[in-house]
């Protein structure tokens, strides 16, 4: 099945938590833990709420089979230079 390409709120926050903590602990170019970043479903919930509430931010995952199964986030910074 041909991956699609679905804003954030497509998905339960559930799946997302779930989507993110398999890619934290498969990935060793993480700059903290997921367990650090994320000790549970509220904090993570807390997050992509204030992600989706930044202006020019981006948050969108890949489904296949109903399922996020890769994601992209995007957060506007001011240039600090």
């Amino acid at each position: 099945m041909k991956p699609q390409i679905k804003d954030f709120s497509s998905f339960s926050q559930s799946d997302l938590y779930v989507l993110y903590e398999n890619v934290y602990f498969s990935s060793e170019g993480m700059s903290e833990t997921f367990d650090g970043k994320y000790p549970d479903l509220e904090s993570f919930e807390r997050d992509i709420s204030m992600l989706k509430s930044l202006p020019g931010a981006i948050a969108l995952a890949a489904e296949v089979d109903n399922k996020p199964v890769a994601y992209v986030t995007i957060r506007l910074r001011s240039q600090t230079r």
